[in-house]
């Protein structure tokens, strides 16, 4: 069901007027440096689960996604000659790496 009308169309309208206002008000507060605040007075309680959840994504994001210390020492083993493979192990990873790209 469908409803509209000149009643209808007025009022929405009126909220995106009210909206853009919001909007408008909340940039020129970020400008000035202010603290946004939420204009309707609602407020969000995050669970002890959520808190944790925040601060594991936190910590991750500060750690690097390349090792940097490993990379630098695989290097010199590899410039030494020293480096040495498991040609075992590099066998079984290449399998599971096929058997799990084929299942997902």
């Amino acid at each position: 069901m469908k409803i509209d009308g000149p009643n209808i169309t007025d009022l929405k309208k009126v909220f995106e007027e009210k909206r853009v206002e919001r909007a408008k008000k909340g940039a020129e507060r970020v400008q000035q440096g202010e603290e946004q605040t939420n204009l309707s007075g609602d407020s969000v309680n995050l669970s002890p689960e959520a808190t944790w959840v925040n601060e594991l994504k936190s910590m991750i994001k500060g750690i690097p996604d390349i090792r940097e210390d490993r990379i630098d020492s695989i290097k010199k083993e590899i410039t030494d000659n020293t480096y040495q493979t498991d040609n075992e192990q590099v066998a079984h990873a290449i399998i599971r790496d096929n058997i799990l790209n084929h299942i997902l």
